[in-house]
């Protein structure tokens, strides 16, 4: 699933940033710190579970595990949907502001560009060691890497219970066309 790539990418990127050795390589830094901070949002595509809440068929559902599994599907996304929110509050309040007022971006973003595609394009280096320490040593910034991997954690722990629901469905399904 590509939501389970980009969320084990963003665990990686922070054990780097957060928890890893000090920082010997300005790039291999700035590669993870970039990754968690690109935002990118879950869209639920559910048309055709709305498409059956709105008709009204839910009730020919005779297997109750199957009708509830379905209904909590909607509960699992919201809390996921409400995790993000709140995830990204705390990225733009506490990493966004500290990082964009201490840093030039330009060198980063190439910098970025050129790791992420293996050299394809982007610009190589010319990173300032004193904005990476003045970064890691701003206490809102660090916060906001701790509150990050917080909400982090609580999103695949939301994710892992949707799956599991998933599989629970479909092996009920398939019981009951079985029968």
């Amino acid at each position: 699933m590509e939501s389970e790539k980009i969320l084990q990418n963003r665990q990686e990127s922070f054990w780097v940033t957060s928890k890893g050795p000090p920082v010997t390589d300005l790039s291999v830094f700035n590669y993870h710190n970039i990754n968690v901070q690109i935002w990118k949002s879950f869209h639920q595509i559910n048309n055709t579970f709305q498409e059956l809440i709105n008709s009204g068929n839910p009730a020919i559902i005779s297997n109750d595990s199957i009708k509830n599994l379905l209904l909590n599907f909607e509960l699992g996304y919201k809390k996921i949907k409400a995790d993000e929110d709140h995830m990204r509050w705390d990225f733009e309040e506490y990493s966004y502001k500290p990082f964009f007022d201490t840093v030039d971006l330009n060198p980063l973003a190439k910098d970025y560009a050129y790791t992420a595609s293996g050299g394809q394009s982007g610009e190589k280096g010319k990173l300032s060691k004193e904005e990476v320490e003045t970064l890691l040593n701003n206490l809102e910034f660090k916060n906001g890497f701790v509150l990050a991997e917080f909400m982090n954690e609580m999103i695949i722990s939301g994710y892992n219970d949707v799956k599991e629901k998933s599989l629970k469905l479909i092996d009920l399904i398939n019981e009951e066309l079985q029968e």
